[in-house]
């Protein structure tokens, strides 16, 4: 470590590859739950499930599905912004997706969360936002932020039930957090 950062592992014992994988129609159900009919948006979504249950894979599907609009729902799609940290929902390759997240989806990648959520509302006017594995203080402010601006939007987090989520010290100590996940908050 050096300032605080990992500079350098020494003693590798293994290696784990983890390769992003679409599964195009697996949020079908759970868009059911999210989607406004009425209004032609989706409500604010708190997707939460321990690691390796699919919730970026899921996630991935809904911007899909959002930004190309669905068929039989006489809904033409929203402009949704993507806050990618860690390259996992998009597959960014020289500034191109690998993966199918539709034809609406700006995305920007390889930036801290809540900074790139602040600069997508500032210069790409999302109608919805999108992020993975939300965990700190400042993605919450961010995605507070996002919701203040009249921004809809879904984000995954690791936990077993929303109930205990909570009790995390980054939302704990977050005064917004009541406000943003209190209400609208799918349980497909």
């Amino acid at each position: 470590m050096e300032k605080n950062k990992v500079i350098n592992i020494t003693g590798i014992s293994g290696l784990n590859f983890r390769i992003a994988k679409q599964i195009v129609g697996c949020a079908d159900k759970v868009l059911e739950h999210i989607f406004n009919k009425e209004k032609k948006t989706i409500y604010n979504t708190l997707i939460v499930s321990p690691p390796g249950a699919g919730k970026t894979t899921i996630l991935r599907d809904l911007i899909r599905q959002i930004s190309d609009g669905i068929e039989g729902k006489n809904f033409n799609g929203l402009n949704v912004g993507v806050v990618d940290e860690r390259g996992e929902i998009a597959a960014m390759y020289k500034g191109i997706s690998q993966n199918d997240i539709g034809i609406r989806t700006d995305v920007l990648d390889n930036i801290p969360k809540a900074m790139g959520m602040k600069m997508l509302i500032r210069s790409m006017a999302p109608e919805v936002i999108c992020a993975d594995e939300i965990g700190n203080i400042d993605d919450v402010e961010a995605i507070n932020y996002a919701i203040c601006s009249g921004i809809k939007g879904i984000f995954t987090a690791h936990g077993r039930k929303y109930g205990r989520l909570i009790f995390k010290p980054s939302f704990k100590q977050s005064n917004e957090f009541p406000y943003i996940w209190k209400n609208n908050i799918s349980k497909p």
